[in-house]
């Protein structure tokens, strides 16, 4: 038991010590969503849907020492929802749409950290 205890200890006082170093994390979260519905009654309609989505995302983190950079979170939402309908003759339904999602992170811990 007194294993355990002394065990325990020791990793309570690097948590108290260096918190940062400990729990360091990057999180990098990424959601896209596209809904297209297109409807054509009768003739020579069109319908034309065209979505695009890109999310970049780039993260660093540098430290020196017992210094450590803290986390890093980034989160992405992309949505893009088109309908087009198009009835009786000669009709023409066109949706375009582009997303672009660029996210940089960088961290850097010199020195003495607290």
């Amino acid at each position: 038991m007194f294993n355990k205890v002394k065990t325990f200890s020791l990793v309570v006082t690097a948590l108290i010590i260096a918190p940062s170093a400990a729990f360091a994390q990057n999180i990098q979260g990424n959601q896209q969503n596209i809904d297209q519905v297109g409807v054509a009654t009768g003739r020579g309609n069109t319908v034309v849907n065209n979505a695009n989505q890109q999310s970049i995302q780039n993260s660093n983190s540098v430290g020196n020492g017992y210094c450590r950079p803290g986390g890093n979170v980034q989160v992405s939402n992309q949505n893009i929802q088109q309908t087009g309908v198009a009835v009786g003759e000669y009709n023409t339904v066109v949706n375009n749409a582009n997303q672009l999602s660029v996210q940089d992170a960088l961290k850097i811990a010199n020195g003495y950290c607290r």
